[in-house]
């Protein structure tokens, strides 16, 4: 499991895919989207969040979704 904390020491330029397993994906975003590897985010269709709110937002970054 890539937890945030393993995410901030992880001295690495490969990219990485997030897959949030989570009901409510956006408040991982402020986290993850610090980091420069992160190149793509996946998560769940059955969010308790709107979905495309979620999708827009992410690829608004230049995240892959």
């Amino acid at each position: 499991m890539l937890s945030p904390t393993l995410l901030r020491d992880m001295h690495s330029d490969n990219p990485i895919d997030i897959h949030l397993m989570v009901q409510k994906p956006s408040q991982f975003f402020p986290i993850i989207l610090k980091y420069k590897q992160v190149k793509a985010v996946a998560f769940h269709i059955e969010i308790v969040e709107d979905i495309r709110e979620n999708i827009s937002f992410l690829r608004s970054k230049g995240v892959k979704v």
